[in-house]
């Protein structure tokens, strides 16, 4: 009798000790040694509750990481809490340029790819869109490099080396200036075109003919469309065609003064192909001090 009495005691005991335990947890806090639980709203603190794994939270309590450091982005597809300072990083900066959706999927794609974020940093901050990036992780980050600076005037691409499906967003139309196909439409960077439409204003005057009898053949091309030399792409190179039916001196002159004279312009020869009756000058604008400096061997 005794010594069911003790069985039934301890039954019992065991029973309240479970209930309590199960009430205890029902209360439970996983917030409660978090330094910024009393900022949080009950909102925030529902979505770190779904959105973290314990692990995760005892993550940011152990390094005390204020909500206001990664709740702009627990709730965007992708979110992981390890990478919250490189997020910040890039959004602080750049949020004018990029969503907190494009900012994850851009910082998850980099550390993956085992690229730096600084790089990440300055290509966005040298104008590389969201999509430009995205198409080079896609398509070509196993065969190229991304070179920093796109816009820059100087570039001059090695094979391994590439601007993604980069667009230049300070093209221009070419305008009332002679063209081999005249239903075309061509387009180079403002600096470029400017420095041309100069060209062709001295060449008319030194050599009375329009633009010197010149006519442009090429100009910008998106990547899609690149075949030969790639920085057509960057829309600082012109394809530039002279017909010479005859050794008039208004045309070899031309061919003269472009040889003597483009670098005043900013202008380098990077490419001259004589077909016969047809002579081709591949131009290519990188500023009058780069180019005189090419020019005079320096």
């Amino acid at each position: 009798m005794m010594k069911s009495k003790r069985v039934l005691f301890s039954s019992v005991i065991a029973v309240i000790g479970c209930v309590c335990i199960l009430i205890m947890n029902m209360h439970y806090n996983v917030l409660a040694r978090y330094p910024w639980q009393v900022e949080l709203s009950s909102k925030e603190t529902e979505l770190i509750k779904a959105k973290l794994s314990q692990k995760e939270i005892d993550y940011i309590i152990d390094y005390s990481i204020a909500p206001s450091f990664f709740m702009d982005f627990i709730e965007v597809e992708g979110f992981n809490i390890y990478y919250v300072s490189e997020y910040r990083k890039i959004y602080d900066n750049y949020s004018y340029q990029l969503s907190r959706e494009a900012t994850v999927i851009l910082v998850n794609r980099f550390i993956r790819e085992n690229i730096s974020i600084d790089d990440l940093l300055v290509y966005v901050a040298n104008g590389y869109s969201y999509d430009e990036l995205i198409f080079y992780l896609d398509e070509l980050v196993d065969e190229t490099k991304l070179v920093h600076d796109p816009y820059s005037i100087q570039l001059m691409m090695e094979e391994e080396e590439t601007i993604s499906n980069f667009q230049p967003k300070d093209l221009v139309l070419l305008e009332d200036l002679p063209q081999v196909e005249h239903d075309v439409e061509l387009h180079l960077r403002n600096v470029a075109a400017n420095a041309l439409y100069e060209v062709c204003s001295v060449l008319e005057s030194d050599v009375a003919a329009f633009c010197g009898g010149l006519q442009i053949k090429q100009a910008y091309v998106s990547y899609n469309q690149v075949v030969g030399f790639k920085d057509y792409q960057q829309g600082l190179s012109v394809l530039l065609v002279i017909e010479m039916e005859s050794s008039s001196y208004h045309e070899n002159r031309t061919v003269e003064w472009l040889q003597e004279n483009a670098h005043h312009f900013g202008f380098i020869q990077t490419v001259i192909e004589n077909a016969g009756e047809v002579v081709e000058f591949h131009l290519r604008y990188v500023g009058i001090d780069y180019a005189s400096g090419l020019f005079e061997g320096e």
